[in-house]
């Protein structure tokens, strides 16, 4: 067999074209192979290396490598592009022979080829797409959580099968697609909603710790995230809304409020309501005046008003005094 040419199995073929290696499926070129990562086999009963380490993506996060080279304990190791070809032959190899386990390439390249290998007819790919994505679903790695919930991996399950690999799930329904809480956070971020009313069953959940809807084109309408008891995170910033209203500020768990890039002008006299709040981050707003109310979050540590009108010398000097006895830091322009 050529050194230009390996055949992993009978659907992949790894070739090396102008000094590059080319993954192809069915003979038909898929992608062309990145920078060199390391492969470490294992066995399957036993974690990677250590209890932080579930893949090679936690591996991938901590090392940054320029093309053409890799580091291992500060050195740097040159290899020639022949030398990469047979490195990605070894770990698309060791993968095959895994099952597909994609806990052993890097989660951007072993979705998408389990994908083109079913449109190809692989009959194992087929059998371990499923319980791949489950597996990684119920791992830590929220990057590879959050790559397959935006990639919609998700749409491969029917209701019931849902309900059967997660029964400890909530789901909320926006556009028809259906979205899980995974380990309390429910992100929302870009998906383009105009009103909270456009998202089913949001109000009714009780396992949410962390509400994601930034970038999005709120403006009103908040009334069901005063339902979520449990919340202690919401993030509204980068939308239209005008105000705060009165049931966000009945929200006795929030510790986190970020608000910034938003219309608000003012902060409703309710604010107080939040006595479990630490940090509220308002830049990029209009706001003019603070409520004395906002005193009576004990627990409050930070406040940020960058890029408001308001200054240190608009607000009373007895709520700024208040804050330096309970060591809030304020940052303004």
């Amino acid at each position: 067999m050529s050194h230009k040419e390996f055949k992993i199995n009978d659907y992949i073929t790894l070739k090396l074209e102008n000094d590059n290696t080319i993954i192809y499926v069915d003979e038909k070129p898929f992608t062309q192979c990145n920078d060199l990562r390391l492969v470490f086999h294992f066995d399957q009963e036993r974690k990677l290396m250590h209890e932080e380490i579930e893949s090679i993506d936690e591996i991938v996060g901590n090392f940054r490598m320029p093309c053409g080279r890799t580091t291992f304990n500060g050195g740097k190791i040159e290899y020639s592009s022949i030398e990469a070809f047979w490195g990605h032959c070894s770990n698309l190899q060791v993968w095959a022979e895994h099952d597909y386990d994609t806990r052993l390439l890097t989660f951007g390249l072993s979705f998408p080829l389990l994908e083109r290998l079913i449109g190809s007819g692989d009959k194992l790919a087929k059998s371990m797409f499923k319980d791949e994505i489950v597996k990684r679903m119920r791992g830590k790695n929220q990057i590879v959580i959050s790559y397959l919930i935006k990639n919609d991996y998700l749409k491969y399950f029917t209701e019931s099968e849902l309900e059967a690999r997660f029964p400890e799930w909530e789901f909320v329904e926006i556009y028809s697609k259906r979205i899980p809480v995974i380990n309390g956070v429910l992100n929302l971020s870009n998906k383009g909603i105009n009103s909270i009313e456009e998202i089913k069953n949001l109000g009714n959940l009780t396992s949410i710790c962390k509400l994601d809807l930034h970038s999005n084109n709120l403006k009103e309408h908040l009334s069901s995230i005063g339902n979520l008891n449990s919340l202690r995170n919401l993030d509204l910033s980068f939308n239209q809304l005008n105000n705060i209203p009165n049931s966000i500020c009945n929200l006795k768990s929030l510790e986190i409020l970020s608000l910034i890039h938003n219309n608000l002008k003012s902060l409703p006299e309710s604010i107080g309501n939040l006595t479990s709040l630490q940090k509220i981050d308002l830049r990029h707003n209009h706001i003019t005046h603070i409520p004395k109310s906002i005193e009576m979050l004990n627990k409050l540590r930070e406040l940020n008003l960058v890029n408001n009108p308001v200054s240190k010398k608009d607000i009373d000097r007895s709520l700024l005094k208040h804050f330096k006895t309970i060591g809030t830091d304020i940052f303004f322009n």
